[in-house]
């Protein structure tokens, strides 16, 4: 006696699907797009190193006063992003490192008003923290809604802010070679 058509067709669906399972996953597994979903070596080998010196040198030709900047970093911070903005008569300098515990610290400084470029950096509802001191200079903290820790200081007519998810140490590192 024969089946009725359709009978079964939930149960060929099924088995049609782990055989299409299987073999997706087999390649995968075995083919170039593994380095995609399982990524192997050291994300130093990864880095993308970047030279900001085009807009370190804009930035600091076209700022009323002196730029900070880091010297004297060890070659185990990597510079990963730079950018220079004219914004009206405001200069924004944007410089991000990946740091040598493989995490993420960024200087980002502004000759305009303050208030906002702080916000626009580190975005609503942060909660300040208690103000340090290194060496001589007064830092106040903040806590970004992400959790970073972030340094905030004022110097004339520039704002600084260090930030990042690297930790307290490497933050300071990066503000202690601004010069």
């Amino acid at each position: 006696m024969r089946k009725k058509r359709g009978s079964e067709a939930a149960g060929d669906m099924v088995r049609s699907f782990l055989v299409v399972g299987a073999v997706t996953l087999a390649v995968l597994l075995a083919g170039a797009s593994r380095e995609l979903i399982f990524p192997r070596g050291d994300i130093a080998a990864r880095v993308k190193v970047v030279d900001g010196s085009n807009e370190i040198a804009a930035a600091r030709r076209l700022a009323p006063h002196e730029m900070l900047t880091p010297s004297g970093l060890s070659p185990r911070w990597r510079l990963t992003s730079a950018r220079f903005e004219p914004n009206g008569t405001a200069v924004d300098l944007h410089l991000g490192y990946v740091t040598p515990e493989e995490k993420y610290a960024e200087l980002d400084e502004s000759t305009g008003d303050s208030d906002p470029f702080i916000e626009r950096v580190l975005g609503k509802g942060v909660q300040p923290l208690p103000p340090i001191t290194l060496g001589v200079q007064h830092w106040d903290q903040r806590r970004t809604r992400q959790g970073e820790r972030a340094l905030v200081r004022r110097v004339g007519r520039a704002t600084l802010v260090v930030t990042g998810n690297a930790s307290p140490a490497e933050l300071q590192t990066l503000v202690r070679s601004l010069r």
